[in-house]
């Protein structure tokens, strides 16, 4: 406002102290003598006050018009209308004003009510309903809020319908507007939030790029703040042409410190949308905490030529720059975070000095929220006392905060990895509570994946409403947006309902097939298969499903199926293909260029040992030399294999999750596995071991496909040697998922590295689960290799406290295990042991619900296992327990000799009913005749 329109303060600043502005319009409406001359007046005519002189009459325009009377002829003059239009404060009388002298206004009549309107809208926020007389009586009754909403939302729409009006007369007269007018025009427009059209952009775009070098520095911040504001689609001639402007105006130190701030926030925002708008363009955006951007702090670093102009600005105007006030150094930040320049050494500390948290109350209520969001873009972690000094501002002031800046305060300390105490939690779940439903997408979507990451878990309350409030918006949440969700609720192991889970997935779906990011595929498949899993394991704990289905399994696909997941799979599928075969083609060049530095390696050795050198291929330095330069060679084509689609961690949740929901309806084509093994074998030097598991196990999920044993060698040999260099980046879990994929598969791994991997299941023995314990048995029983030693004892007292624990699939490998190792003669264990282990069986095993022959098939397992360890379970004296569980499976068996007789019958194949029946069923029948149960 001061630089658009500092010359009419002066004009108004009298009118300001007197007590009727009704009467002072009437005034100068109806009493001012007729001018000499009636032509246009220009701007430097109504600036020296003219216009007539004010006659001591009275009376207003309501009482005139009444009286029949009719607008002076020279009520038409163009300085007359200038002066009545600058000493006018309402809302009401400027409409009546414009209305009444439409057919003679002009241009500098435009651009006054232009620019004061701003003002107006400002000042008519305490009175909506004007009347006509200034002294009119005023309603004695107090609105309710529900009418004071009502009554701005209607004082809004005068304003903005007022503002399209005066835009359309601005750009009516806009080649005859100079630089200042120009700026002032854009400026007041941006004021009040307006949306102008297209036509309107353009044209005034391409005035202001006329007037560019003539613009005074005010003038200039002026309009790149309106530019910014306004979100107008500014072409890079026309940017490059305001970054000169502006760079030459800090250098000769011409701008003030106010325009040099303001210039830096408007052009960073104006790069900032031409590059979201390029990223939109090629699909993708990598989101990062402000309201047009995910969850982690990265993306695509800024064009050299932005980072060079940022710094030679910085260079010019910071003596400058460090001597704002507050918020013009929050500006600063903010402009430098939204670019993801970081300055030259000591400006961020600098400007944070000159911040200590008592002077951020100085700042609006979302001024600490800007600086913490623009620290954590920039990657700089401040002082710890004075983040906490912040933190107790922040939260003194959370009630005032918008919906906005609370996602980016909580987005930025999660990003910060700060540690706000639960007190200060609880403090931004009450404020933030009534605020949810203000949230925008992103906004939403950054809280509750900041929420997560900063391990807190919010009330019941909070949570229904956070997930209830993104229901009917989940279709306009950007790719990384879902993501964000998606992972934030598993990571907080809130169960949604099954109806918002099917909006989830059909919205994950509709985003995969245009073009979503890698990382948001990724995410969003992994996120998907765990809440569907954890919302099957609900329901079965609640009594949903456990009369419905016979298995766990099913539970899980039913819940998958209800909530879209397999349409989401079979979008995901196609859409990932595309990346991973891109991808594939790098990795095989990669190999190519490898293969071809190998075989010049051979030639060269053979030419050495032609000439006499012994052994003919170097010397053993010269190997380790080769070794070294292959290693590094093969880190760099991961680098570039993942820099073009998943990265290594992506590609093996992606893998994991397509494993998880493969069925034998929907398995991912052959040409998809090809793809994916193809990439993760040459992402594997660079994979940690959890990653390497996933791997591994998709291959041993998914239908066999020849040439995969390159991907599991290459997922194998780098769990490896994390074992032998990394040793505390791997986990039970990875040690014992990877032995288990490699029995499963029948790999026959290297004795060195086999070695290596039952020594770490040894070694990592006391910090492994039931789970990693009953997979590590299992695999080392079937690739029938000896275990470390002394490990089948610690293993024993290992499980023995976790046999109440288990399930039955875990006690069957158990026993089954126990008893193989028994039978060769390896390891017997103890009686007692053998006695626990068999009653947690018998419990477990009432409790199962796997299908008929598989528990047909688990009973025959245990009951042998128990023949073999030589104990007899006790008879109808003994535990009641196992009395009855001899009876359920005599009366399986009974049931799958019948499925078995009626196959016969209707001479089907060994694959259905003759399969499910008497093959299953001779062995339990076998083995409960060995136990010495009597069959019916």
């Amino acid at each position: 406002m001061e630089s658009a329109v500092a010359w009419l303060e002066v004009e108004l600043q009298e009118d300001r102290s007197s007590d009727g502005d009704g009467e002072m319009e009437a005034a100068w409406s109806w009493q001012v003598e007729e001018p000499a001359h009636g032509g246009d007046v220009g701007l430097a005519n109504d600036e020296r006050g003219g216009g007539g002189q004010q006659s001591s009459g009275s009376g207003d325009d309501a009482a005139q018009q009444s009286a029949g009377h009719k607008l002076q002829p020279w009520a038409s003059n163009p300085r007359h209308i200038s002066a009545i239009l600058m000493r006018t404060h309402g809302l009401g009388r400027l409409e009546r004003i414009l209305d009444q002298h439409a057919p003679f206004l002009n241009e500098r009549h435009v651009m006054i009510a232009l620019s004061i309107l701003p003002g107006i809208a400002d000042r008519s926020r305490v009175s909506v309903l004007e009347s006509d007389n200034s002294d009119a009586a005023r309603p004695t009754t107090v609105p309710t809020p529900m009418e004071d909403e009502l009554a701005a939302r209607a004082r809004r729409v005068r304003v903005l319908s007022l503002a399209g009006r005066l835009a359309q007369g601005f750009l009516r007269y806009l080649p005859q507007y100079g630089p200042r007018d120009v700026s002032a025009g854009v400026w007041a427009l941006a004021r009040l939030g307006a949306m102008p059209t297209g036509r309107w952009s353009r044209a005034v775009l391409a005035a202001s790029a006329r007037h560019m070098r003539a613009f005074e520095p005010r003038h200039l911040s002026s309009l790149l703040w309106g530019v910014a504001s306004l979100g107008l689609n500014a072409p890079p001639a026309w940017t490059s042409a305001a970054m000169d402007a502006a760079l030459r105006y800090a250098r000769f130190g011409a701008a003030g410190s106010q325009a040099e701030a303001v210039s830096l926030w408007a052009i960073s925002c104006i790069l900032a949308a031409a590059r979201r708008r390029s990223r939109t363009l090629v699909g993708g955006d990598d989101g990062d905490g402000d309201d047009d951007d995910s969850a982690e702090v990265g993306g695509a670093q800024p064009p050299a030529s932005d980072s060079a102009w940022v710094r030679a600005y910085l260079d010019a105007a910071q003596p400058r720059l460090l001597a704002h006030e507050p918020r013009h150094l929050c500006m600063c930040l903010s402009a430098l975070a939204r670019l993801r320049v970081r300055p030259r050494s000591g400006f961020v500390e600098a400007a944070l000095a000159l911040l200590p948290p008592p002077r951020l109350r100085e700042l609006s209520p979302g001024g600490t929220a800007s600086v913490l969001w623009s620290l954590a873009r920039l990657h700089y972690r401040p002082p710890r006392a004075w983040l906490i000094a912040c933190l107790a501002e922040a939260e003194a002031r959370l009630g005032e905060m918008s919906g906005k800046d609370m996602s980016m305060a909580v987005w930025a300390l999660a990003t910060l990895q700060a540690e706000p105490s639960q007190a200060w939690l609880r403090a931004f779940e009450a404020a933030s509570l009534p605020r949810l439903v203000e949230f925008s997408p992103q906004g939403l979507s950054l809280t509750l994946w900041a929420v997560a990451r900063l391990g807190f878990r919010p009330g019941a309350l909070w949570m229904e409403r956070a997930v209830g409030a993104s229901r009917d918006t989940l279709p306009a949440f950007p790719p990384q947006a879902l993501a964000n969700v998606a992972w934030a609720l598993t990571q907080l192991q809130y169960s949604p309902h099954p109806g918002w889970l099917a909006k989830l997935a059909q919205a994950a779906a509709h985003v995969a097939t245009q073009g979503a990011p890698p990382q948001a595929l990724s995410v969003l498949a992994v996120s998907l298969v765990k809440l569907c899993a954890r919302g099957a394991a609900v329901a079965a704990a609640a009594g949903g499903i456990s009369g419905s289905f016979t298995s766990a399994a099913a539970a899980a696909r039913h819940q998958a199926a209800a909530a879209g997941l397999p349409r989401f799979v079979a979008a995901l599928l196609p859409a990932s293909l595309v990346i991973l075969r891109r991808q594939a083609r790098l990795a095989a060049a990669a190999d190519a260029e490898a293969a071809a530095v190998a075989a010049a390696r051979e030639r060269r050795g053979r030419r050495r040992g032609g000439a006499g050198e012994p052994g003919g291929g170097g010397v053993p330095s010269s190997l380790a030399v080769d070794e070294a330069g292959d290693a590094v060679a093969a880190e760099a084509a991961a680098g570039a294999v993942a820099a073009a689609g998943f990265a290594p961690c992506e590609l093996a949740g992606l893998m994991w999750a397509v494993a998880e929901c493969t069925t034998a309806r929907n398995a991912p084509s052959a040409t998809w596995q090809s793809a994916a093994y193809a990439t993760a074998a040459a992402l594997a030097p660079t994979m940690g071991a959890r990653s390497c598991a996933h791997v591994l196990y998709t291959v041993g999920r998914l239908p066999q496909l020849p040439g995969e044993e390159r991907v599991v060698k290459a997922a194998a040999d780098r769990v490896v040697w994390l074992l032998r260099h990394e040793i505390d980046s791997v986990s039970p879990q990875d040690v014992a998922g990877v032995l288990w994929v490699l029995a499963k598969l029948g790999c026959e791994p290297p004795a060195d590295s086999l070695e290596c991997l039952l020594g770490a299941a040894a070694r990592l023995l006391p910090r492994s689960g039931h789970v990693e314990q009953a997979q590590a048995l299992w695999a080392m029983s079937r690739m029938g290799v000896q275990p470390p030693p002394g490990y089948l004892p610690a293993l024993t007292a290992a499980s023995w406290p976790l046999l109440d624990r288990m399930p039955y699939c875990s006690l069957w490998t158990l026993l089954t295990c126990a008893a193989r190792f028994s039978e060769l003669g390896i390891y017997a264990p103890p009686e007692q042991w053998v006695v626990d282990v068999a009653a947690a069986t018998a419990r477990a095993a009432a409790g199962a619900r796997n299908s008929l022959r598989v528990r047909a098939k688990m009973a025959d397992g245990v009951l042998f296992a128990l023949q073999e360890l030589e104990y007899l379970p006790p008879g109808a004296e003994g535990e009641e327990l196992w009395v009855e569980q001899q009876r359920e499976w005599l009366l399986e068996a009974e049931e799958l000799a019948g499925q078995g007789q009626q196959a016969q019958q209707q001479q089907l194949s060994q694959q259905d009913g003759f399969s499910l029946g008497l093959i299953a069923c001779a062995p339990l029948l076998g083995a409960l005749s060995a136990l010495g149960t009597a069959w019916r």
